[in-house]
């Protein structure tokens, strides 16, 4: 793309708006996977986004619960 040569930015960090005051290395880049998710999260209403992202965080929580007991069960 013209503007990401212009630029001096990938494509993936132009499309999520990381500024340049970011350390690009650490950012990894996106699959064929992830590119599926992406597109398909583009098509979804506000509400199902949400919706979405709610249950990330329910999930990301359950799998924190989960390390905090397996680390009380080494004790």
């Amino acid at each position: 793309m013209i503007i990401c040569e212009a630029l001096h930015i990938r494509p993936e960090l132009l499309l999520v708006g990381i500024s340049g005051e970011v350390d690009t290395d650490k950012i990894c880049e996106p699959d064929e996977l992830d590119m599926k998710i992406m597109e398909e999260t583009r098509k979804l209403s506000d509400g199902q986004k949400k919706r979405i992202l709610a249950y990330m965080s329910m999930l990301q929580n359950m799998k924190k619960k989960n390390r905090q007991e397996e680390v009380v069960e080494q004790f």
